[in-house]
């Protein structure tokens, strides 16, 4: 259901397919508003993080959301009720309660979101990533097109022009910095995604090394 969903944007899909999908996830909702799991997968790889019926649950009715964003449907409703009850009971799984912070979001929930969110936030490591989050990013700022200069000027008379194309934006590109201790400008202007960077050496040397790092997004 989930993929047939988001693939009949850019392809046709029979839309009974996705209506039979959702009827029989339907039929698999318990009276606590859960959804039990049925059947076997061949690899566990294909698990992920969906372990027991909260998670699961949580998973269908994101997907139920995202494919028609209907959150009065008492199918949705029930589930949303289930993802509370857990909640309120101390479910503690944190990759659970991260589908659920997102599926309340779809829900238009901004209460159990932000309380969900409190204590992720409470229970988090710092340097954690959000994968999607970084997707979201790349999709909005890549472009077919557009070409920038990044320019580096220092007060010794340094100036160094790096082209960043459609051509060449995968290109790494470097220049070794005249000033071990020095003052350095870094200006771009253009119209696309570049990543500048400075390198300190790993051992005592008498230059640093400044690098354009490849110019698409993450």
């Amino acid at each position: 259901m989930k993929s047939f969903g988001g693939a009949r944007d850019y392809v046709y899909v029979d839309p009974q397919h996705i209506k039979d999908a959702r009827t029989w996830l339907s039929r698999l909702q318990k009276k606590d508003g859960c959804f039990t799991s049925v059947g076997k997968l061949f690899h566990n790889s294909m698990k992920g993080g969906v372990s027991d019926d909260v998670s699961l649950t949580a998973y269908i009715v994101a997907a139920m959301l995202e494919l028609d964003g209907v959150a009065s449907d008492p199918v949705v409703q029930s589930g949303l009720k289930c993802l509370t009850d857990a909640v309120t009971g101390g479910f503690d799984n944190l990759y659970t309660m991260a589908l659920m912070s997102y599926t309340f979001s779809l829900a238009g929930d901004q209460e159990m979101r932000s309380k969900l969110i409190t204590i992720l936030d409470q229970k988090a490591k710092k340097d954690v990533v959000a994968l999607q989050a970084l997707a979201k990013y790349a999709a909005a700022t890549y472009s077919p097109q557009g070409t920038t200069t990044v320019t580096v000027t220092s007060l010794g008379g340094l100036r160094k022009e790096f082209t960043v194309t459609q051509s060449n934006r995968l290109l790494y590109q470097e220049e070794k910095l005249r000033e071990v201790s020095g003052e350095y400008t870094i200006r771009a202007r253009g119209q696309s995604c570049v990543l500048a960077q400075v390198n300190k050496p790993i051992q005592l040397s008498k230059s640093h090394m400044w690098s354009q790092l490849p110019a698409t997004p993450v």
